[in-house]
């Protein structure tokens, strides 16, 4: 019987993950042989970026070919790449060059895009498919939801391939340095040799006409009259990213003027502290490194230095304080005394600190017990902030021993303990069970010390690690009870708003606050901001923006509103009628969903019997094209259904079948079938008439494998 595609891969990424500790990766193979391959490597890759109000957009395009690999010119070869985006990212393209040209992927529902896929493989054309996967790791108990997996078939040994991806990725506030944009270097480091041809191309706009590299600033971009461009085939790897340095006014209005319908979009932001007389106090924080030279590791001291100095010193203003200490056998302090982070002070610490004073000696706890002594004899108040990859605390009783005494030593100060973990290796040495969960490294150490005054932990396995110092310098800040925004026109009204992020941007009064929404009407906007702070104390803001005064932005905000009105979604308990909704918004904006897929097909393969309005309407399921006589052979009806299912089997011998029914967040509704089929044609009727109206997906499964495929269930 014929695999799934999507079920086979799944069985085969769960034993990649186990085996090597990670969980993206680029690989070829031939489909004949398919669990034969080989790191793969990508030969042009270009980054595209884009400002679009409060988001840019990063298109990725590339060319995979078998450069270094040992693969015959008659091998069929297919490309297998997972990677990693940040989790606030709206996907809206992707695209193939089938004879030279590029094919726009069409939206369909993941399910039956996977089988698509595996049917359109098996006759030997063109497709590709993205999806986003979740990837929950038994033994590292860990969760990653912002992973995409991406297929291409076929390249041949002599042919390359070449793909685009594009998302919408929100615009990370840099503090007095403007705002950046990570870039996908992850997705670049996943190439086995070095990429041949590797270049950045920015278009500058209005508002932002100039961009940099943060962590390098030497690299220059080159004008080219509507895009600025630079190589960066020497870049030596790790994280980047490119900041605009131009600095916004506390409130930012963008509109996209639908011509196509009466409800236009349109992007707004506001700075809480900038335009309420906040009753805050400069946050007080020391920050320590602490470091581990590991093998395999991506972590360098340079880019555990240049993270600090790009990404979390600009968040710190002249009503702020900062001290840092650098773990060595007599720990290092960078001043004996607070360090007002006024312009000076920046501009010291950006010109002292480097990776020369990042040593390889670890010793967390008298680290961490000089930076509580050191915030006692200052004033008593203070945050601490910890970078480290260390992993010595990597079994359990050391580890409780290490918490119970940093607990003893930290109860009743109030001082929180912030964790940005950097450490990106995962392996069996430094592995170990509690309470029936697995836990690597310190992960279980860091999450318990985080834990003792109310701090977080965030890790670079989950998030980037500027998007960590992101997180880390919004905890420091002070918090809003309460935000509420408004926004009118003088002939018209909002509606529909969406908050802009998840988890990257929060109320806290130093950081942007961003929505997007739907407005109807004309005339000028009137902008009515209202905020609580924790003491009690209200204050409300209103600002009037003539309608030749806002920014304009472009049909991406279309997709960008679908994108947020999908996450709404996500929080809403996820009902058959619910994942419908999703799957229909996701075409409907053309934005990547947990339940959808990017499919791209070659011209000749047509129209396929998948409509807007019902992505299950097929009347039958099973093989459709020409089979090996040793195959069982099924086919379900009636789609849509009543009370019954029918399951027409041929079976080329007695074997066992089993026949199981799901809904579409993959859990057990019933079982319909376990047991002996006999040789030769039969017919199996099931009773179903248990079931809801909604959709559902029925798994045939044999001694060969498995066969899934869409119903709908219709209820007088």
């Amino acid at each position: 019987m014929k695999n799934l595609f999507a079920l086979a891969f799944l069985a085969f990424l769960s034993f990649s993950a186990f085996a090597q500790y990670d969980y993206t990766y680029l690989r070829t193979g031939a489909v004949q042989n398919s669990w034969q391959t080989e790191d793969c490597s990508i030969d042009t890759m270009l980054i595209e970026v884009k400002p679009k109000g409060l988001y840019a957009e990063v298109t990725m395009t590339m060319d995979f070919s078998t450069r270094g690999m040992n693969f015959s010119n008659y091998d069929s070869l297919e490309i297998q790449m997972m990677f990693q985006l940040p989790p606030d990212v709206e996907v809206t393209d992707m695209q193939l060059w089938i004879f030279g040209q590029p094919e726009a992927a069409g939206v369909y529902d993941r399910w039956e895009a996977a089988q698509i896929y595996e049917e359109i493989v098996s006759r030997r054309t063109d497709p590709a498919i993205l999806y986003n996967y979740t990837w929950n790791d038994y033994y590292s108990n860990t969760t990653i939801t912002n992973l995409y997996r991406f297929n291409i078939f076929p390249m041949l040994n002599n042919l390359p391939r070449k793909c685009l991806i594009t998302y919408q990725v929100p615009l990370r506030a840099n503090g007095s340095e403007g705002f950046r944009v990570p870039l996908p270097m992850n997705v670049a480091n996943l190439s086995n040799l070095p990429i041949q041809d590797f270049k950045l191309r920015y278009y500058p706009d209005a508002e932002f006409d100039e961009a940099i590299f943060l962590e390098e600033p030497n690299l220059n971009l080159q004008n080219f009259g509507l895009y600025q461009e630079v190589d960066l085939e020497n870049f030596s790897g790790g994280e980047l990213n490119l900041g605009f340095p131009a600095i916004r006014s506390s409130t930012y209005l963008g509109v996209f003027d639908n011509t196509t319908s009466a409800s236009d979009y349109f992007q707004f932001s506001i700075i809480p502290d900038e335009v309420f007389d906040l009753n805050r106090r400069g946050k007080k924080t020391v920050v320590l490194f602490d470091y581990e030279q590991h093998t395999g590791s991506g972590v360098t001291k340079s880019s555990m230095v240049n993270g600090f100095l790009n990404s979390f010193l600009p968040k710190f203003s002249d009503e702020d304080s900062i001290n840092l200490l650098f773990s060595d056998i007599i720990n290092n302090w960078a001043s004996p005394d607070w360090l007002v982070t006024d312009s000076v002070t920046k501009v010291w610490i950006q010109d002292n600190v480097s990776e020369s004073d990042i040593s390889t000696y670890t010793d967390l706890g008298n680290l961490l017990l000089d930076a509580l002594q050191f915030i006692q004899d200052n004033g008593e108040m203070g945050s601490i902030v910890l970078i480290s990859n260390s992993n010595n605390y990597a079994d359990l009783t050391t580890s409780n021993n290490f918490t119970s005494m940093i607990n003893t030593a930290f109860a009743n100060t109030g001082v929180r303990i912030h964790v940005v973990d950097i450490d990106d290796i995962n392996s069996s040495s430094e592995h170990f069970w509690t309470n029936n969960q697995s836990f690597y490294g310190n992960r279980y150490m860091f999450t318990n010390l985080a834990g003792i005054n109310g701090g977080e932990y965030w890790s670079i396995q989950n998030v980037g690690y500027s998007d960590a110092l992101d997180l880390a310098t919004s905890n420091l800040a002070p918090t809003l009870e309460a935000v509420d925004i408004q926004i009118s026109r003088d002939q018209g009204f909002t509606h529909s708003i969406y908050s802009v992020g998840t988890g990257l941007i929060f109320p806290y009064a130093d950081q942007p606050i961003g929505i997007t929404g739907v407005v109807v009407g004309s005339g000028d906007y009137t902008v009515t901001c209202s905020a609580i702070e924790a003491d009690g104390t209200f204050h409300q803001f209103q600002e009037s923006i003539a309608e030749n005064q806002v920014y304009v932005l472009d049909t991406v905000t279309d997709n960008i509103w679908g994108g947020l009105k999908q996450r709404q979604m996500y929080g809403i308990d996820q009902t058959n009628s619910i994942i419908q909704s999703i799957i229909q918004n996701s075409k409907d904006y053309r934005v990547l969903s947990k339940y959808t897929a990017f499919l791209a097909l070659e011209p000749s393969e047509g129209p396929l019997p998948v409509t807007n309005e019902d992505p299950f309407g097929e009347p039958s399921v099973g093989i459709d094209e020409p089979i090996d006589s040793d195959d069982a052979t099924f086919s379900i009806h009636q789609n849509p259904f009543h009370d019954v299912l029918t399951l027409d089997a041929y079976m080329p011998a007695n074997q066992e079948v089993t026949v199981t029914l799901f809904d579409l967040k993959g859990n057990l509704i019933s079982v319909l079938f376990n047991g002996k089929m006999t040789a030769g044609n039969s017919m199996n009727s099931f009773d179903v008439s248990y079931v809801s109206a909604g959709i559902y997906l029925i798994r045939v499964m044999d001694k060969k494998g498995s066969v899934l495929a869409g119903l709908k269930a219709i209820k007088n």
